[in-house]
Order: C-alpha cells, then structure tokens, then sequence
C-alpha cells in the first residue's frame, strides 16, 4: 500500500468520524418550537410559576373589594394574552377580577398590574352571582395554563400564527371553581378550549 492509498484511508477516516460527530449533536439538540417554549423529554409543556399569576394578585384585588363591601367575594378571575405565543403565558400580565356583594347585591370589578389595584366599576346586578370559594381555589393560572397547552393548546399555536388565549377562573355547576382556557384564531370561530377543577387540577370533559 502505497502513501497516497494511505491518506485516501486516513481521509475517510476522518470523514467518518466527522459524520458521526454532526449526528450526535443534531440527535442530542432539543427540539425547537417556534414559541421557544420548555419543552419537556415526554413532550409536555412547563410553564414556571411566575410573579403576576392570578392566585398572587388575588389578595390586592380582595383587600380591595373589602374595603368597599365587607361581604365582597369573587365572582371571577380573567386575563387574555393578544397574538400570544407561549413565552407570552409567562410575561407580567395584569388580571381582572369581579366581586359581588349579597347584601347590597351589587358587582365591582377591579383590575390588578403589579401590586396596583385599579376600580373598573361597580353596578348593580339584577341576580345573585356565583361566587368562588377562596379556601377551594388552589390551581394557579400558569397550572391552568399549562394544561391547556397539554391539551391541544401547544399544538394549536403551532399550527396557527394568531391565537388570542384567555383565562377565566369560575364557579362551575358543580359548585366548584374552574379554570377555562381558550385559544382562538383571530377573526374567527375556531377555538382550542380546555376546562380544568381549580381544586385538584384534573381537566374536565
């Protein structure tokens, strides 16, 4: 064997070991999403506990609603997210909540930015509202969110460019609080929409 079927040998080598070396990285590199969202090894989406979730804003908005009427308990707990991507669930976001009072039978609805309670309005309400029982609310938005996208919701903002998602937190039938999460493609009738017990977070049919 002479030197030049040496190096011809040694360059195949080479060669060899360089592919091998570019397919580890590509097999080992995470997927990327075009939200650039954590996504999980089994495919699931994770949200981190953020700040301004709705559970932390909830005692500004209560002290609030106290200090105009001493019977005041929630209604409701709502924020939406416009052209949402998923990195965007996770961004400071300000969340509206409604109070109502049994004894003068009136609605005040507050927002909360921060740690800053702002009064929408306050009108009379012609029934009694359902109200939300604090002690049995313990899903947070980012859980009820992160629901939402294991249900569908990631897939759906990946397949359509613009989504606006909305969060609202209720008294259902039931008698127990839920989270509804919904995302829809803008300027149409086309929603992915998720139900889940803000009790013990198991989504509902």
């Amino acid at each position: 064997m002479n030197k030049t079927q040496i190096a011809i040998l040694w360059g195949l080598a080479l060669l060899v070991v360089a592919v091998f070396f570019v397919a580890s990285r590509v097999v080992g590199r995470p997927s990327p999403t075009s939200e650039g969202s954590t996504l999980l090894a089994a495919g699931a989406f994770a949200l981190p506990e953020v700040p301004e979730s709705a559970r932390r804003l909830y005692p500004y908005a209560d002290q609030a609603a106290r200090s105009w009427q001493g019977d005041a308990a929630l209604v409701s707990a709502s924020a939406s997210w416009a052209f949402a991507r998923v990195d965007d669930l996770s961004k400071p976001t300000g969340w509206t909540f409604q109070f109502f009072s049994p004894r003068t039978q009136k609605l005040f609805v507050v927002s909360v930015d921060g740690t800053r309670a702002a009064v929408i309005r306050e009108a009379l309400s012609p029934y009694a509202l359902p109200t939300v029982s604090a002690s049995a609310w313990q899903l947070d938005s980012h859980q009820a969110l992160n629901a939402w996208l294991n249900q569908g919701g990631g897939s759906f903002l990946q397949a359509h460019p613009i989504v606006d998602i909305s969060a609202r937190l209720r008294q259902s039938d039931s008698g127990r609080p839920e989270w509804i999460v919904a995302g829809v493609i803008r300027g149409s009738q086309v929603a992915q929409t998720v139900r889940v017990d803000a009790s013990d977070g198991k989504v509902l049919p």
